[in-house]
């Protein structure tokens, strides 16, 4: 059984398939726009995320085989006493550890590799529900943080994604302070010989303003140079991009406004969630974290012997640090999704994502309208016209959208005279918003 599929053998309805062929159980979750593949065994990985643009998760493919099998080369992570990331073995997928790591005291995690949180076998349970899948993980309890971490994956019908809720439980008898980081590796991109402003590949993610910035959002913190810093650029305000670039290393960004895309060829995959703006966060504030990787002939002394074998492209959420009392709880939720598309990501939003900004343009003809959105959920698009104060004016329909596909926006007609702001929905969901102000006088 595969998760490589798509949308051929795409079931009716939604559905669980257990795999026990391999030397782990696999756990399939599958709908007619998604199937995805959760791996307890391996610290509680999701280990595939297929939609109609195809695979979009990266996983070892000298370990694990498009089944998500164990390969002959697979070796089992035991514990291994120096805990140097050199000896770490990456099965690759969605994983989520415990944020500060570092090696200079208990207040941080060691880790990976890491015997218990990363590589210990989670408990598993799952469920069908009102047509969503579910699959309910624990880990088991780690004496050195503290923590039992839970994971909870839920797919849903007309959703080309999963919903991931991680949770951090303080199993001891002490305080305890960790912030939930969830790590997801999707495959690197071939760095180009020179990166232009006109690439489209990398990673994207949405900033917002911090106080006394010149510009929105252009707070960038460089926190590993394994090899050199990351280059981080921005062509749309207020949007930062890490192109591809033959670098291993990690920048942070403290102003992230809640999703990071990740732009490989055809194919976007996009993490959503709500940052905690009174709280303070790990790693120099930073709530979103990218980590670029590509293959060394020498593995690098100063980050533990790490020698990366792969093109691997990591989108990182952090949750806030949080204090936890024993027996208390954090949870941090992100909603993981993938469709067919190019970049660049403009924004991201419940349900899709903007690829091609809307233009908007006055001419003899009226108002004509285009843009590009990427789509995570099924459901119809309608141009709805506002007036003053938000006031709808009335609505257009254009089409209904499929999960996991592209949608071009393309429309021409009057607009009611009195209008203020063009928004593009997708079932009642405002994407994208085109104000009188920025409509310009379409050249004939």
């Amino acid at each position: 059984m595969t998760g490589l599929l798509l949308p051929a053998d795409a079931p009716e309805s939604t559905r669980i398939e257990v795999d026990d062929a391999g030397a782990r159980r696999v756990l399939w979750l599958r709908t007619a726009d998604v199937c995805v593949g959760v791996v307890p065994a391996l610290g509680g990985r999701v280990l595939s995320l297929v939609t109609r643009a195809g695979e979009h998760l990266f996983r070892n493919p000298e370990l694990l085989d498009d089944a998500i099998h164990e390969t002959a080369k697979a070796t089992v992570l035991g514990q291994v006493p120096d805990r140097a990331l050199g000896s770490w073995i990456n099965w690759g997928g969605d994983k989520t550890w415990p944020a500060p790591q570092g090696w200079s005291g208990p207040d941080e995690w060691p880790g990976p590799p890491d015997p218990v949180l990363d590589g210990g076998p989670y408990d598993a349970s799952w469920s069908l529900e009102d047509g969503c899948a579910r699959v309910d993980m624990l880990s088991p309890d780690d004496q050195r943080t503290g923590l039992r971490v839970g994971r909870r994956v839920e797919v849903a019908p007309g959703s080309s994604g999963y919903r991931l809720t991680s949770t951090f439980t303080n199993i001891g008898d002490r305080e305890i302070r960790w912030a939930i980081w969830q790590v997801v590796q999707l495959p690197g991109s071939e760095a180009p010989a020179q990166v232009r402003p006109d690439t489209r590949l990398g990673i994207w993610v949405g900033t917002e303003a911090d106080p006394g910035e010149r510009e929105p959002g252009t707070s960038v913190v460089h926190l590993i140079a394994g090899t050199d810093d990351l280059q981080v650029d921005r062509v749309c305000a207020p949007v930062a991009w890490v192109p591809p670039q033959d670098v291993v290393g990690k920048v942070g960004f403290p102003s992230a406004s809640g999703w990071v895309a990740h732009v490989a060829a055809d194919r976007v995959t996009a993490l959503r969630f709500a940052p905690d703006h009174a709280s303070p966060y790990p790693d120099r504030e930073s709530r979103v974290e990218v980590w670029l990787e590509h293959p060394l002939d020498e593995p690098l002394p100063h980050l533990g012997g790490l020698q990366p074998r792969h093109r691997v492209a990591e989108c990182e959420v952090l949750g806030p640090l949080r204090t936890m009392a024993p027996g208390s709880s954090a949870r941090l939720v992100t909603h993981v999704t993938g469709c067919s598309g190019e970049g660049p990501v403009q924004d991201v939003t419940e349900g899709a994502c903007v690829l091609q900004p809307m233009l908007a343009a006055s001419g003899p003809s009226g108002l004509r309208l285009t843009g590009r959105l990427g789509v995570f959920s099924t459901g119809n698009v309608t141009i709805r016209f506002e007036g003053g104060e938000r006031a709808q004016l009335g609505e257009v329909a254009l089409g209904r959208a499929t999960a996991g596909a592209r949608f071009d926006v393309s429309w021409e007609s009057q607009a009611p005279r009195s209008t203020v702001c063009v928004v593009v929905c997708l079932d009642k969901i405002a994407i994208a918003r085109v104000r009188a102000d920025e409509i310009c006088e379409e050249r004939r």
